[in-house]
């Protein structure tokens, strides 16, 4: 699976922001050895741009293209970022995101999580409708979805946030 990665312009089918040789020097860099495939990476990089950093944030400025897929580029104050400046901190939040993403961490279905423990007995009946179920201490799972506070800075520069005003341009 070939990933198309934003190249600066405001691609259409656009689906990252970096590509798995981008991903692959990241974690290189920090001693990180893994075993996930090519496809297992650049599936986590692209839910990472597009259902997280893109699904989750509201960026200020506006899309340097109408048609783009993704929120980068964006118009700034009439400052574009071009393919030469494009924000690096997003090409890193990608990859971050993307590890996160592999380890079960980024984006967690909570209904796969075991909110009161595993079941160790369960009893039914039908006249006067009652059920009882017995939970094994200790085993219950909880979720606090707490990402690290690096990975989240990379955004803060390009968020929208409570007291700025949006302009959008008609």
């Amino acid at each position: 699976m070939a990933i198309v990665v934003e190249s600066g312009t405001g691609l259409s089918n656009a689906q990252a922001y970096c590509d798995y040789n981008y991903f692959h020097a990241y974690v290189t860099e920090r001693g990180i050895t893994h075993s996930y495939s090519q496809a297992t990476i650049e599936s986590a990089l692209v839910i990472a741009a597009k259902d997280w950093i893109d699904g989750y944030h509201s960026f200020i400025g506006e899309k340097l293209v109408s048609t783009q897929a993704l929120q980068f580029p964006r118009l700034f104050e009439d400052t574009v970022t071009y393919p030469d400046s494009f924000p690096a901190d997003i090409k890193l939040a990608n990859a971050k995101a993307a590890w996160l993403q592999l380890q079960g961490l980024l984006l967690v279905d909570q209904s796969t999580l075991s909110l009161s423990g595993a079941v160790t007995a369960e009893s039914k009946s039908v006249g006067a409708l009652s059920k009882s179920v017995s939970y094994e201490s200790g085993t219950a799972q909880t979720y606090a979805r707490v990402l690290p506070k690096d990975l989240t800075n990379l955004l803060k520069p390009y968020l929208f946030s409570f007291g700025q005003m949006r302009v959008v341009r008609v």
